[in-house]
Formats: C-alpha cells, structure tokens, sequence
C-alpha cells in the first residue's frame, strides 16, 4: 500500500498558522490602537487622532497626532495643565525666547506691564497660549480647521490663556501678506513658526521671500523661532543661510526630553538683532554650537529649494 505524502499539506498549515497569528496580533494592535481614543477626523490634510494616555500616572495626558505625528500634549490634571509641554517647554528655544524677551523679562522684574505681541504659524493644541500674559496678544496661523476645533474643544491651553489669543485660518504664508497689503505690519514681539516637524516640509515658509516678510512683520529687535526638530531632514543650514542673507544672528537651541514634565527633545533656530536678549546670561548659556554640515551655504529661494541637499544621512 503506497503511503501519501504529508510534504503536500506543510504550506498549508504555515499559510494557516501566519493567517492565524496575524490575526491575533493585528486585533491585539487594534485594541492597543483604540484604548484612550477621544475622537479621531479626518479631512483634506489627513486623519487627526485625540488620546488619553498613561491614565493613573502622575503624568496623564491628552494628545494629538497627525498621522505618526505628535502635535502637542497636556496634562489632564487640571493643576498641572497650564504648563508648557512637548517641544514648548520652558527650556526650547521658544521658551527661553518668550520668558527673556527683554518686554517679558521687564515685566517679570516688575519694571513694566507692557504686552507682547506673539504670531505663530502652526497651532497644534495651542501650547505656546500658556506664556499668555493679561495684556499680551497672541495670533495663531493655522491652515487645518479641524486642528482649531480639536484645540479649542479637547484642549485648554487657548481658552485658559489671560491674554487676547486670536485664530487665522488658512495659509500662514498667504494670510501675512493679506494683512501686510491690508493693515500694514502687525509689529511683532516674536514671531514663531513651528511646521516643519512632519513629513511633508511646507518649503514656502522656509524661502528668502517667506523670511522677507517675516522681517516686514517683525518689530526692528524682534525674535524669528524656527522650529526645525524633524527626524529626516536638516533644517539647520538653511535657517542659518537666511539669517546670514539678511544679516541678522542665528542662534541653535536644543533641550532634551523629560518624561515627567512631558517635554519632547527639540531644536530651535533664533534669528534676531536684539543684542539685550542674545547678551541676557540665560540665552548665552543654552547656546549651542554649530556642526560643519550646518555651515553650507543653502539658500531657498521662491523659483529653487532642495530637500535632497538636507536629506539626514
């Protein structure tokens, strides 16, 4: 009697073993996947995503991501949730650019009580509200309307700020040069823009003209921030390139992470002329040095600009 052959059945049984642990892993990711979830949208610039997580821990908090990306975080104990989190924390270079202005340092030695007047493109969750003072202003430009709805309904950094803080949908770009042929210069404290940290790098607010009407903006001792932490491309030379092209300083700032606090490691490139905040003892001593590669001549430009020049190796 021949015997059959089990060699016939073995790619089966693997095709049904892989089916079967996949299956497992990919409902156990699902759940993983959906624990904490608060809401998710989606629209024309993708799928938004709100969670809660490390719920019980003394460092519970709600964020928002695009995609993979992290776009801000609080703290869900109402005691801590005024504290600047992620890549604004107290120690990035739009913190220590914000607290030593010279008109936020005068009014913190209680020399003034005059306001600043704060732009940013790029709202997040609204972090940087949290440096709100009663006669500040603060303008954020901010092109994804679900990202201002999801701020002002699952966050509170916007509606707990003292100060006057106003939205402008669309373009970041595009609105600055409606209001300069409209009104004129807004006459900015510090102006920030924080969007480079996706995947997909809006090359317009990086160029000399974008840098141009920042300055135009700008009062004559304002500070530029440029938020620039980004896994695959170095934004440094280009940032250091346009400072140099208009003649202003360019200063790196880095901070590193801490988990208790919910600060996320960042780089900020501070582009200025003002010598009382770039002298201040505080500024001079977060100061870091620049690499050789942060050295090349990479200046974008309306008509040219290459993300292949400052590809991460």
């Amino acid at each position: 009697m021949q015997r059959r052959s089990w060699r016939p059945y073995v790619g089966g049984f693997l095709w049904i073993g892989v089916w079967l642990t996949s299956g497992h892993f990919l409902s156990k990711y699902a759940a993983h996947y959906q624990e904490g979830l608060v809401t998710t949208t989606r629209n024309f610039y993708g799928v938004l995503r709100v969670f809660d997580d490390d719920l019980g821990k003394p460092y519970a908090r709600r964020k928002l991501y695009h995609g993979r990306i992290n776009h801000g975080q609080q703290f869900l104990d109402p005691t801590k949730r005024d504290r600047p989190t992620s890549y604004f924390g107290t120690n990035s270079g739009v913190g220590i650019a914000l607290r030593r202005h010279p008109t936020m340092q005068a009014t913190r030695d209680g020399l003034s009580k005059a306001g600043m007047k704060v732009g940013v493109i790029g709202l997040g969750v609204g972090t940087i509200a949290s440096y709100a003072r009663p006669h500040d202003e603060f303008t954020f430009y901010e092109i994804n309307p679900e990202v201002e709805r999801i701020a002002k309904r699952h966050f509170h950094f916007l509606s707990d700020a003292p100060s006057k803080i106003k939205g402008v949908m669309g373009d970041g770009r595009i609105s600055l040069e409606k209001e300069f042929e409209a009104n004129g210069p807004r006459q900015f404290d510090l102006f920030a823009v924080d969007a480079f940290s996706g995947d997909a790098i809006p090359i317009h607010l990086l160029t000399k003209e974008a840098f141009e009407l920042y300055f135009k903006h700008l009062k004559p001792e304002g500070i530029l921030c440029l938020h620039i932490s980004n896994r695959h491309i170095n934004l440094r030379p280009v940032a250091r390139t346009l400072a140099d092209h208009f003649g202003m300083r360019s200063i790196l700032i880095k901070n590193s992470s801490d988990r208790t606090d919910l600060i996320k490691s960042s780089s900020w490139i501070l582009v200025t002329t003002n010598e009382a905040f770039l002298n201040h003892e505080r500024v001079a001593r977060s100061i870091r040095s620049w690499d050789d590669r942060d050295l090349e001549g990479i200046l974008w430009t309306d008509d040219y600009s290459s993300l292949v020049e400052v590809l991460k190796h």
